[in-house]
């Protein structure tokens, strides 16, 4: 507040003419210097307070005129609220670059206290016994989704990439997969029996009648050779 009331002061000087009375820096009490007009020595007389002679002296200053001159003066209201703008901006940067990175560690360590030696062994511990037990479920899951893919005849390398979160999702994505080479393997049988100019075999021998198992397990050059009626029957189902 002094810091104010001194900025203050130093402003209102520049800005105030209030008169001076420069007897109260006079050696003698008012009145015994002479009457006024008296004359002395230079013929000079005495001079009226405030005259020329003090024309140039600071504007006596008092707490009155500074908080008039604030509190009713525009142009005083508009530095005083500068000015305080200006003290709380500087105070809430020290607070943000002082206090509160203080006041957020106390919090963080009061909510989260450092581990004690036997608490760290503990938490150590029981993150060895959960990757034991997240790996024994991965071996599982993969040995039942090996077992499932042979049953399915899908291809043992794919394995990997269909191990779901529980042996259902498992088994699921094996059946998409094995839909979609079903569905491949007959369209390029399909194609092939097209694009196929020769002239048919006999049908299959008795006793030996082609199933669709058989034909996915032959190569596409043995699939070539068949009756292509045949191997109609056999992709419709009859």
């Amino acid at each position: 507040m002094k810091n104010v009331k001194d900025k203050a002061k130093n402003y209102v000087v520049s800005k105030l003419r209030l008169p001076l009375n420069l007897q109260m820096f006079a050696d003698e009490p008012p009145g015994q210097g002479g009457e006024p007009g008296a004359g002395g020595d230079g013929g000079s007389g005495g001079q009226p307070a405030g005259g020329s002679a003090g024309g140039d002296e600071p504007p006596a200053i008092t707490l009155e005129a500074v908080q008039s001159f604030l509190n009713a003066d525009e142009k005083g209201k508009s530095w005083l609220n500068s000015f305080a703008d200006t003290r709380v901006t500087e105070a809430i940067k020290t607070y943000e670059t002082k206090t509160l990175p203080k006041k957020v560690q106390y919090e963080i360590a009061k909510r989260y206290p450092p581990e004690t030696p036997e608490q760290k062994q503990m938490r150590e511990l029981k993150e060895q016994l959960d990757q034991i037990q997240r790996d024994k479920q991965m071996s599982d899951m993969r040995n039942f989704a090996l077992t499932e893919a042979g049953k399915l005849g899908v291809p043992s390398d794919l394995v990997g990439y269909l191990l779901g979160e529980n042996e259902d999702a498992t088994k699921t994505n094996l059946q998409t997969v094995k839909s979609v080479i079903d569905t491949q393997v007959e369209s390029m049988v399909n194609e092939r029996l097209k694009r196929s100019s020769r002239d048919p075999k006999d049908p299959t021998p008795p006793g030996d009648a082609l199933t669709l198992e058989k034909l996915k397990s032959m190569s596409t050059a043995e699939v070539a050779e068949l009756d292509p009626a045949e191997v109609d029957r056999v992709l419709s189902g009859k």
